[in-house]
């Protein structure tokens, strides 16, 4: 009998809450905010379409975080 090797759902993902609160306390110390960073890539793997799509909805909420605390006055 054969198995199969489970694949582990495993995407590079921002905490978005961490994310936050770093963009907050640059906001409030006057340093320069820092954008989401990149979707990774790996060496000798390839991302799966659903990893891809959680790494690419993720990065939209970072992306949309760090818009709206840029935007404060």
């Amino acid at each position: 009998m054969c198995f199969k090797k489970k694949e582990r759902f495993e995407p590079d993902l921002i905490d978005l809450a961490e994310y936050e609160g770093r963009l907050l306390y640059q906001k409030k110390h006057g340093i320069t905010l820092m954008p989401p960073h990149t979707i990774g890539w790996r060496r000798f793997d390839k991302w799966t379409e659903s990893e891809l799509q959680a790494m690419r909805d993720n990065r939209e909420r970072a992306q949309a975080l760090y818009e709206s605390i840029g935007s404060w006055k």
